[in-house]
């Protein structure tokens, strides 16, 4: 696989503004913002949002940087060489003549890249980074679903338009523990799309100082307290056998008296 590239990353995560803004439209809204949120299909490589009031969804083929509109009209609206501005207005006239109120694009949060401007164009997606983006987000989407199934635990995976990572959130049964895990693209803890596993007692977040070695991958304990692992050259059973040990190593954190 050939590795990301900041402006693949920069358009991926940009598109799928247009489902957060959907689901915030047209998805009855949830306290943890899961309205906003995208689903997977490792099939067709796309995001897509939860069932609209009136059961369209919108999806974004990542690998045709393409929007589609699904419903009783459907629509599609190809990404590339265009500017915020005309999808805007692409999304405005379907909505409207999918029988929704007009679309609006109101976000309540900021990308760590900035506001999205209407002249922002989309142009210059690499090809090959867009196949290697959808290899991760279905291997980590495999692993997260199979790391679950095996330890005995039930949420959803989803994808989290803000920070653009994919995993899940669980409480751990009979304890205070609770663990968030996934993959995330890059930040300031890692150059490379990674995997993550951080826990939580109460609330706070888990010290990882006492918690066994991994076999892949390593804790950090400084400014953020968790498992990362680069994936950059990863196979997939590395995916699950990353979130597998990290996380039970989390569920069996014990706090010191």
């Amino acid at each position: 696989m050939m590795k990301m590239d900041s402006n693949t990353t920069l358009q991926l995560h940009v598109a799928t503004q247009y489902l957060a803004a959907a689901g915030k439209n047209y998805v009855a809204s949830k306290d943890d913002d899961s309205h906003t949120n995208a689903g997977w299909d490792a099939i067709t490589s796309s995001f897509f949002t939860r069932p609209f009031s009136n059961t369209d969804s919108l999806s974004f083929y990542t690998k045709e940087m393409r929007l589609a509109w699904n419903g009783n009209k459907p629509n599609s609206f190809s990404l590339k060489g265009h500017t915020h501005a005309e999808v805007l207005k692409w999304l405005e006239e379907t909505s409207l003549q999918n029988g929704l109120k007009k679309f609006v694009f109101d976000l309540h949060y900021t990308l760590a890249s900035g506001e999205i401007l209407n002249d922002f164009s989309f142009g210059g997606a690499q090809e090959n980074a867009l196949r290697t983006h959808a290899g991760y987000r279905t291997f980590a989407d495999n692993a997260c679903q199979a790391v679950l199934s095996k330890l005995g635990m039930t949420a959803e995976v989803r994808t989290w338009p803000h920070h653009f990572d994919t995993g899940a959130y669980v409480m751990v049964p009979d304890s205070k523990i609770s663990i968030g895990f996934g993959l995330a693209i890059p930040d300031s803890l890692s150059k490379d799309y990674y995997l993550y596993t951080s826990g939580y007692v109460d609330g706070a977040s888990m010290p990882t100082a006492s918690l066994p070695a991994l076999p892949l991958g390593k804790w950090l304990s400084e400014d953020w307290q968790g498992g990362i692992l680069s994936v950059d050259g990863l196979k997939e059973p590395d995916y699950l056998k990353f979130l597998e040990r990290s996380i039970e190593a989390v569920k069996s954190f014990t706090p010191k008296s």
